[in-house]
């Protein structure tokens, strides 16, 4: 093989062997080779490769083409004196290069050796050997061929790992003096990554350092007004640490650069020695252990007190781990006079025995036992233990389960004293067994691990956005311990947002596991692989089906997409495999796959197989949801939302699937409802307007339901153009059909538009005209509906005698149909006509009562109505004679609550009330500007939605307005108040939460 080979991916893709540079004219052909040059010396698959060629929708001739591409390039090689490089190897190919000899594989090796460098403060030597990293880069990553897929990740990762070395060399110039230089760089830098903190603060460093405090705090504003309009967020703690260093003229290399001998790998606590005189052949753990304390101490006495404990989980969820920590807790007392304790811990690993005969003598050979005088090796090995009370730790029994289970029999019947502790994904099914499954971990000690595993450091370390990410990285990999640990080892090279980014592929993302490791650990890949190859055709074929629930599934829904008859034997196996576990309901046993065995089986089914699977799974909750829209009324409507919400992830599928089709729009049209009272607004409306926009020739009826719900769910996130546009249509397509009650819905929208836009008499009038079009169509429920939606807008009018009426009569008739969300309204409905006519007390008994109501229900708009009114009935209190003893601070907790809610449900007309309100604490504490300048936002927010002060709020409002010119002088009060008024929506609501956090302590 020629000397000197190098691939060059970072610019145009380059073949250089010797001093001679090989030409590849075809674009796909670079393309190929780019591809295999991202890891040197690793199979690349034949899939993984034509994936990256063409992405999502390859040609039918895909593989085909990729061969011949594959056939020209080794031409090429050849032709070069590289005849070897380019093998195949199951399932792919593999360029045979060693890192050093790809410059991409290059500058990662460079950078991270300048980091340490960095870190240990040798910060000229770190400078030369970044800079000469960078140097790689001649152009943009593959520069001259199109990729696609899982290579868009690869090129992103290189991107960002040349940007932090050019932040990292310039931090080391920093610290060399070289200020003004970095400056002039960093200056180009922010304005093409505007969003990239971390630039901004170096160049603020760099103005600081060369004694231009002016230029360093103009560069902070620059940021603040860049972060603002882009991202509507304020500059993180980073950026404020230094405007604050500059502010008090603390302007020393060491007060605003980071300290360089922080490492940029942390150790890892140490684990526990292994006891000394230790006999056992236990592996010693090389990482401590976590978050299963609790386990340790559950199963000890269980192993202890049964012959045969078997622990089985999913590939991955730690059984081996805690097996280890088991064992070795009892070796601990080999040499104490505890007369529970074991003789003898044995700790048999079997992942690397793949033939069932070979199972005994393996234990055998670990204990040193010789088969003699024509005796098999089993009955040797019972004769060797005999009678003496000794833990044998079978690790690792899935894929000799058969033959496992007949050594472990043998042995349990001939040696009484002889306790088997088993790891398995399958249970043995030996009589006796005690199976134990091991949980994932819970979300606290995934963090830690992965922490820990990163060498990050405590979380209290890390800021909201990198929070953010680890606890999405930590939920969407299902609290497993491999797979955290497989994550955090990317944290060498990404940062925790990019690593949550990439978690759409946990294949492409979850590799590089110890070389140590058994092969079936090292990737999750090489994990759920090792199950798979274990299962029979008929529980392959299940497995693929299932793959369809991203929610989890009951019976019936498993029945309806696969093909296999005998779906509950087959569940149950697939549950003994660990390959699904069982959650009980109050509707029954619920199936469920982790996130990372779902993406397995689905990349296991052909396209035509995984359409018909998405194609019976939409079928079936479309029979799901228009039989529960019936029960969405009445008294079991808590028991419908629960079901609909365990199916909210089954029917987001259904309608991306049925996107296409009327599938979709009947779906999406028949849980409109439950998407209101569960508060998925923004969710819902964008269900119906892409089931709408797709509506095609669809029947009539099926359109204009979706539009009624469309119009309520797009006026209840307060955009109301749109949503008249919506309810206008519905009504003329009801009127079309001769539909009474979809005339009454559509007509009961249009009036709650009206009364939220400021129109009182119009919506009165519109909700008359709804409550006989129900009348019309013999609809109680819906007649009920508008008398309470009439009292709703006659307290908001200031009309408290019509509203009280209104609402009594709408309470007695929800009362006769048993409907606890709206006996929950009407409460809510007559205690604010006694809060607003004086009677505070009484209207906290009533709310009191709304607010159980709709907590039984699971109704979260309600609940913010509810602590909304119960805060204004605490002030009440606070301002008026004979205090009931509320307090401000339980007045702050409730109007936090309640404003987290009717954020979070896109509620801005309800949300500018529940700030006017906060204000209102604010200035009782004593907070006067920072009243005045909520105020002010909330002002910004009606004019943005065009919804004015309710009536019945408008005298506390001119009251709190005179208080507050009062306490600050006029104009002090309107400077604050605009300043408030030029927020933004986030940042107004943002100040507001923390300031009830304030007033709550």
């Amino acid at each position: 093989m020629a000397a000197n080979i190098r691939v060059a991916v970072l610019g145009p893709v380059e073949l250089v062997a010797g001093h001679r540079r090989t030409g590849l004219p075809r674009s796909r052909l670079r393309a190929v080779l780019g591809l295999l040059a991202f890891t040197p010396g690793r199979v690349v698959s034949v899939e993984r490769l034509v994936d990256g060629l063409y992405g999502e929708q390859p040609p039918a001739e895909a593989v085909r083409t990729l061969h011949t591409y594959i056939s020209h390039l080794r031409r090429r090689l050849r032709e070069a004196g590289l005849p070897g490089v380019l093998e195949t190897r199951a399932p792919g190919y593999r360029l045979a290069l060693v890192p050093g000899e790809v410059d991409a594989a290059v500058f990662e090796s460079e950078v991270l050796l300048g980091r340490g460098l960095l870190a240990e403060e040798v910060s000229d030597r770190a400078a030369g050997v970044l800079a000469g990293a960078l140097e790689l880069w001649r152009g943009d990553v593959l520069a001259d061929c199109q990729v696609h897929g899982w290579a868009h990740g690869e090129m992103e990762r290189l991107r960002e790992m040349r940007l932090s070395a050019t932040e990292d060399v310039l931090t080391a110039r920093l610290r060399l003096g070289l200020h003004r230089a970095a400056a002039e760089q960093l200056e180009h830098l922010v304005v093409e990554h505007p969003l990239r903190e971390h630039l901004w603060e170096l160049l603020m460093i760099a103005h600081a350092l060369s004694g231009r405090q002016g230029d360093a705090l103009a560069t902070f504003q620059r940021a603040r007004r860049v972060l603002d309009d882009e991202l509507g967020v304020e500059p993180g703690p980073a950026l404020r640490a230094i405007e604050a260093n500059v502010l008090r003229r603390r302007l020393a290399a060491e007060d605003l650069l980071p300290p360089g001998g922080a490492p940029v790998v942390r150790q890892v606590t140490a684990a526990p020695a292994v006891p000394a005189g230790g006999r056992t052949g236990v592996p010693a753990p090389i990482t401590r252990l976590v978050g299963r304390a609790a386990d340790l101490a559950e199963l000890r006495p269980l192993v202890e007190g049964h012959r045969l404990v078997t622990l089985t989980g999913m590939g991955g969820v730690g059984k081996t781990r805690l097996a280890m920590a088991v064992a070795l807790s009892m070796e601990a007392t080999l040499d104490a006079a505890v007369d529970a304790g074991f003789d003898g811990v044995h700790f048999v690993e079997l992942a690397r025995v793949e033939d069932p005969e070979l199972v005994a003598p393996a234990i055998a050979d670990l204990l040193g036992v010789h088969a003699a005088g024509g005796h098999s090796t089993l009955r040797a090995l019972a004769e060797h233990l005999g009678a003496r009370r000794v833990l044998l730790v079978l690790d690792n029994c899935e894929h000799l389960a058969d033959a496992c289970a007949a050594v472990v029999h043998e042995l349990l019947t001939s040696c009484p004293s002889v306790h088997i502790l088993a790891t398995s994904r399958e249970t043995l099914r030996v009589g006796g067994e005690l199976v134990w499954r091991v949980p994932p971990l819970g979300a606290p000690p995934s963090a830690e691990l992965f922490l820990e595993r990163a060498g990050l450091g405590p979380a209290a370390r890390l800021d909201d956005d990198q929070r953010a990410a680890l606890s999405l990285i930590c939920a969407d990999l299902d609290g497993l311990p491999l797979a955290l640990e497989l994550a955090a080892a990317r944290a060498r090279v990404l940062t925790l947002p990019q690593i949550a980014e990439r978690l759409h592929d946990h294949f492409t993302l979850l590799t590089g596991g110890p070389r140590t490791s058994p092969p079936q650990h090292r990737t999750m890949r090489a994990v759920i692989d090792w199950s798979h190859a274990l299962l029979d055709a008929g529980e392959r074929e299940l497995l693929g089906a299932l793959s369809v629930f991203p929610g989890g599934c009951d019976l019936s829904a498993a029945a309806a997409v696969s093909a296999e008859p005998d779906v509950l034997d087959l569940l149950g196996r697939l549950v003994d495999k660990s390959l699904l576990t069982v959650e009980p309901t109050p509707a029954g046993a619920r199936y469920r796959m982790s996130q990372t065995i779902r993406q397995f089986a689905a990349g296991e089914l052909t396209p035509q197989r995984r359409d018909l699977i998405a194609r019976r799974h939409a079928e079936h909750y479309l029979a799901f949801a228009e039989k529960a829209e019936g029960e969405l009324r009445g008294p079991g409507l808590g028991a419908a939302l629960d079901r609909i919400a365990a199916e909210h992830d089954n029917l987001r599928a259904a309608c991306t699937y049925g996107a296409a089709d009327e599938v979709a729009l009947r779906i999406a049209g028949a849980v409109w409802r439950y998407c209101h009272l569960r508060g998925h607004y923004s969710e819902g409306r964008h269900w119906l307007e892409t089931a709408l926009r797709h509506a095609g020739a669809a029947p009539e009826p099926y359109v204009a339901k979706a539009l009624g719900g469309a119009a309520t769910l797009t006026a209840y996130e307060c955009d109301y153009a749109p949503a008249t546009g919506y309810a206008e249509r519905a009504l003329a397509a009801c009127r079309r059909l001769g539909d009474a009650a979809g005339v009454a819905r559509a007509l009961s929208m249009l009036g709650e538009i009206a009364r939220e836009t400021g129109d009182f008499d119009r919506a009165l009038r519109t909700h008359e005209q709804a409550r006989q079009e129900y009348r019309t169509a013999g609809d109680a429920w819906g007649e009920a509906f508008q008398v309470e939606l009439l009292a709703l807008a006659s307290w908001l009018a200031g009309r408290f005698t019509e509203a009280r009426a209104w609402a009594r009569e709408a309470h007695d008739e929800f009362v006769r149909l048993g409907d606890k969300e709206r006996i929950g309204w009407t409460l809510l409905d007559l205690a604010a006509c006694d809060l607003y006519d004086g009677d505070p007390a009484h209207a906290r008994d009533l709310l009191l009562e709304a607010l159980a109501l709709f907590e039984d229900v699971g109704f979260p708009e309600g609940l913010g109505w509810a602590d909304n009114l119960l805060a204004l009935a605490d002030l009440a209190d606070l301002t008026g004679a004979g205090s009931s003893g509320a307090d401000l601070g339980a007045a702050a907790r409730r109007l936090g609550r309640a404003l987290d809610v009717q954020h979070r449900l896109g509620d801005l007309c309800r949300s500018s009330s529940v700030v006017e309100a906060i204000a209102r604490t604010l200035h009782l504490d004593g907070s006067h500007a920072a009243a005045a300048e909520l105020l002010g936002g909330a002002a910004a927010i009606r004019e943005t939605i065009s919804a004015p002060v309710p009536p019945c709020e408008t005298a506390d409002l001119a009251a709190l307005e005179t208080g507050l010119r009062t306490a600050l002088g006029a104009d002090a009060y309107q400077a604050r108040h605009t300043t408030g008024r030029r927020r933004t929506i986030a940042r107004t609501v943002a100040t507001a939460l923390s300031a009830t956090e304030e007033a709550a302590t």
